[in-house]
């Protein structure tokens, strides 16, 4: 599912996101995040969630979701938001582990996976988005792509 869910390692001292949102409100700046760099989705996501949180994460950014996995994985960083589809080879090792997904409503292939607002979090919804922007292509092309 390409919904964003908050994925911590599978050692991680946070066993919810209420725990993570608590020691980032005790001590701010303290709880890292990984993103795939600064206006990365990754990133616009968690800062929207610690916005709507009232909280400051340490952003961490990474050059490839390779490393960024391996250092959540490994508890360098504390969390990251990563789709399920995206994690579920480390999960499944339980390299990684799902607090909460960032939907509305729970996923119907993960009913135990709480939404980040029934884990304790803000009201917020995270997608991955992506654009592709062209210069140069004639208007007739662009509208015929929408069709």
């Amino acid at each position: 599912h390409s919904t964003l869910a908050i994925q911590v390692g599978g050692g991680s001292r946070f066993a919810t996101l209420a725990d993570l949102l608590r020691e980032a409100r005790r001590a701010p700046g303290t709880v890292s995040y990984a993103s795939l760099g600064v206006g990365h989705p990754m990133h616009v996501a968690v800062e929207s969630m610690a916005l709507a949180a009232d909280v400051q994460f340490l952003h961490v950014p990474f050059k490839d979701g390779g490393t960024l996995m391996t250092a959540v994985a490994n508890g360098d960083v504390d969390f990251t938001p990563l789709s399920m589809y995206t994690s579920s080879g480390l999960a499944r090792e339980g390299k990684l582990r799902a607090l909460a997904v960032a939907t509305r409503r729970r996923l119907p292939n993960y009913p135990d996976l709480p939404t980040v607002r029934e884990a304790g979090g803000p009201d917020v919804v995270m997608h991955p988005w992506a654009a592709i922007v062209a210069a140069g292509t004639p208007r007739t092309a662009c509208l015929a792509s929408l069709a």
